[in-house]
Order: C-alpha cells, then sequence, then structure tokens
C-alpha cells in the first residue's frame, strides 16, 4: 500500500487554483461569554478568557464568579482539574470535585478521554471528542452526548483551592446543539472565487457565522479573502458575521474577493444554536471555466463518487475534509466495473482538508478512465466530508458530483475482496 503524494501543482492556472494548498494566517483572540460559544472557535477563545480570570484571582471566592452567567450558560461550562486527573472546580458538578477521573474512559469509543485531555493541555492547548453527562438533557447520564473538548495548562493562582502549580483548565460543547454546514472546499484569488449563499430557515432571526480553514484546519484571517464592509464583519474569534441579523426565509450571499494568489481550504457556517436551522450552497466560479454550486457536505464514513479523465481535458477531482479532531487516515480506491484498480492512503490532520485530482492520487494510468473513487473512515468516531467536480479546461466546462455515502447499504471492501 502507498501513502499519498504531495498536492502536485498542475500546470494549467485554473487548475492549479482549484485545487492549491494555503497557509494559516490568523491570531486567535479571547473575550466572549458562555452564551456565545457555538463553535470549536468561539469555544477555545471562550476557555482562554476563563484562564485568564483566573489566574488573576486573589481571592478562593471570586471562583464564584465562574457560576454567573458570563462563564456559565446552558450546557457551557469551566471546569479545573490538576495534571494526574484530580477534579479541583466543576461548574456544573461539584460533586465531582477531589474526584480522580484519570481512568475515565469515553463509554462509546472506549477512548481515555481524561488522559487525552490532559495529554492536549500539556502540549499547550487542544480539542479532544468524547462522550460526557450533558446536564440540559434529563436522562442523559444514562447514555451521554457526544462533547468537543478544549483545555490548556495554567499556573494556579491560589494554593486553596489548587494545591498543585500545574492546573488544566477546560470546558466544551455538545455537539447535537450545533446547527452547522461544512463545504469541504472554496478557493479564491487569480480571479477565482467562492459564494456562500445562506438562507435561514428558522421563525427567528439569526446571525450565522463563516469561519475559512486552511488544508492545516487552522483559520484564514476571513478579511484576506472577503471583503469586510457593508453588513459585513469580522469577529474577534476569525469569522463572517452579519451586523444586521437575517430574517425568517431571509438569504445572504457571501463571496469571497478573487483577488491576490490563489488559496484554497474548507469552509464552516456555524448558525445560532440547536432551534436555528439554516441552508445554504457554495459556489464556484472560475473565469474561462465556468460556474458551479455544491451543498453542504454530509458526515460520511465510507463514500463513493463517479470519476472520469481524458488526457488533455477532462479530470476529476475530490476535496475531503476531516471532520474529527484526531488525525485520520483515509482509504481510497480507485475502481472500475467493481474492480479496485488501485488503492491509495490519504492522510488528513485534526480538521484538516486535502484536494486532489485522480490523476495525482492515483499512479494507475487514469488518461482515458472511467470509474469511481471510494473512500473510507477507519474508525465509527471518524467522519469526513467530501465535494467532487469535474473540469473540462478545453471546454469550458466545470461541474460538481455527487458524493453518495454508503454506510451499511453496500459490503466493505474486506468483504468484497474476501468473496
Amino acid at each position: 500500500m502507498k501513502m499519498s503524494r504531495s498536492l502536485l501543482v498542475l500546470g494549467s492556472c485554473v487548475l492549479a487554483g482549484v485545487f492549491s494548498v494555503l497557509q494559516p494566517t490568523l491570531a486567535q483572540s479571547t473575550g466572549i461569554t458562555a452564551r456565545e460559544v457555538l463553535d470549536r472557535e468561539t469555544l477555545k477563545a471562550y476557555v482562554r478568557s476563563a484562564k485568564t480570570f483566573v489566574e488573576g484571582v486573589t481571592d478562593e471566592a471570586q471562583l464564584d464568579d465562574l457560576l454567573n452567567e458570563q462563564w456559565k450558560f446552558g450546557s457551557v461550562y469551566v471546569y479545573i482539574a490538576n495534571i494526574e486527573g484530580v477534579i479541583r472546580w466543576h461548574g456544573a458538578y461539584a460533586d465531582l470535585v477531589g474526584k480522580d477521573l484519570s481512568d475515565r474512559k469515553d463509554p462509546v469509543t472506549g477512548a481515555p478521554y481524561v488522559q487525552e485531555l490532559i495529554a492536549a493541555a500539556k502540549s499547550g492547548g487542544g480539542f479532544v471528542e468524547y462522550h460526557f453527562d450533558d446536564p440540559s438533557i434529563v436522562g442523559d447520564e444514562d447514555h451521554t452526548s457526544p462533547k468537543l473538548g478544549y483545555v490548556e495548562p495554567f499556573t494556579s493562582p491560589l494554593p486553596d483551592p489548587f494545591p498543585e502549580t500545574d492546573m488544566v483548565i477546560g470546558s466544551g460543547i455538545y455537539l447535537g446543539h450545533q446547527v452547522a454546514l461544512d463545504f469541504a472546499h472554496f478557493g479564491n484569488g487569480s480571479a477565482i472565487s467562492s459564494d456562500i449563499v445562506l438562507v435561514n430557515l428558522a421563525a427567528t432571526p439569526i446571525r450565522p457565522a463563516v469561519y475559512f480553514y486552511d488544508k492545516m484546519g487552522e483559520l484564514i484571517d476571513p478579511a484576506s479573502v472577503v471583503d469586510i464592509g457593508g453588513n459585513l464583519e469580522a469577529t474577534d474569534h476569525g469569522a463572517v458575521t452579519l451586523q444586521s441579523e437575517l430574517a425568517p426565509l431571509g438569504e445572504v450571499t457571501i463571496s469571497t474577493n478573487g483577488q491576490g494568489e490563489t488559496v484554497t481550504g474548507s469552509v464552516k457556517v456555524i448558525s445560532d444554536g440547536p432551534h436555528s436551522p439554516i441552508g445554504g450552497v457554495l459556489r464556484f466560479d472560475i473565469p474561462g471555466v465556468g460556474v458551479a454550486g455544491v451543498g453542504a457536505g454530509q458526515a460520511v464514513r465510507n463514500a463513493i463518487f463517479p470519476a472520469r479523465r481524458q488526457a488533455g481535458g477532462i479530470d476529476t477531482g475530490v476535496a475531503l475534509r476531516n471532520l474529527s479532531e484526531k488525525e485520520l487516515t483515509l482509504t481510497c480506491h480507485l475502481m472500475m466495473a467493481g474492480e479496485v484498480m488501485e488503492e491509495e492512503e490519504v492522510m488528513l490532520v485534526a480538521n484538516g482538508q486535502d484536494a486532489r485530482f485522480i490523476s495525482q492520487m492515483f499512479e494507475y494510468d487514469t488518461s482515458h478512465f472511467t470509474g469511481s473513487v471510494r473512500c473510507t473512515a477507519p474508525g465509527i468516531a471518524q467522519k469526513f466530508t467530501a465535494v467532487a467536480v469535474e473540469l473540462d479546461d478545453m471546454n469550458g466546462i466545470f461541474t460538481t458530483l455527487p458524493v453518495i455515502p454508503l454506510e451499511g447499504q453496500v459490503p466493505s471492501m474486506e468483504e468484497m475482496e474476501s468473496e
């Protein structure tokens, strides 16, 4: 089995513009309340704000402020532990204080999530996915809910209640509370642009937040790809949002500016909460080739899309985005008439993305190829989203292709190979 090669730069500037790489450009800032925590970026900013507050306390009684609405709202709260896994303060379950949770395992995946949180903190801070009791859901203690946690290290300012020097502070969001749209690919620059068209499907006004990420899962400064002004504004945590709310059934288009060097990555749109559904489509505009639109990607573990290539003209490309906070290695199969022609592995960093043409992904001769590509994630907790495109640079044709989920519908590759 061969590992996938690095993304190649095609001779055509148009094709290179659609699938190219980008360096991270945004530094995070803090200053956010619990009510505003809706996604990974606001969660990170919230924990950093709480860390700054705790490091500045001079009296234990000041920690009670962490129970005020600024720091505790719904299912969002702060917890503090030492690096051995003993809880020293908890904003939701006071009975956990003093308990050693270091041996706790995820009730669904079996992963040692407390150890993973501690390791993330020791590395300077990071995200961990796990399952935990949601205090806002009655009976949740029996089955738990998927949660995204973020932790950072800090130095204890008080010997009581923090007898240890090295501490961990963290919080999390329950993923079922999010209303999000994931687009596995966007492009901007060299006259290429992308439009994110959003429709408010909720009965109340909303202010969606749009995030642009590079292939390494890092935020892109929104002002570098979108002209901020008019009704658009940039948030302190790296999103583009609206100054005025979007009315029910209202529509808004947020367009990249097409300026500068070509950059690509992925896009995530967050609505205001679980009762604020939102719909959307992303349009690609490539001068001289055409315009194509794609809906938000579906979270999948196993998917297939049609693929074809004619040397000098048509080529099929796919963008793959890791939706988990762990490194993910997808196994992709080039297939013809149900037979596997070649197998490749595509490694995606946490929250990261990769984009390739089939002529780059596989060594198999695809100069005159008609078939499909099937990509599969290895674990039940790891999911990805994808968008496939077909480009005919010679005739100026550009279209998106369906990415079809395969969960529970067809045999696994192992089952097919054993027949």
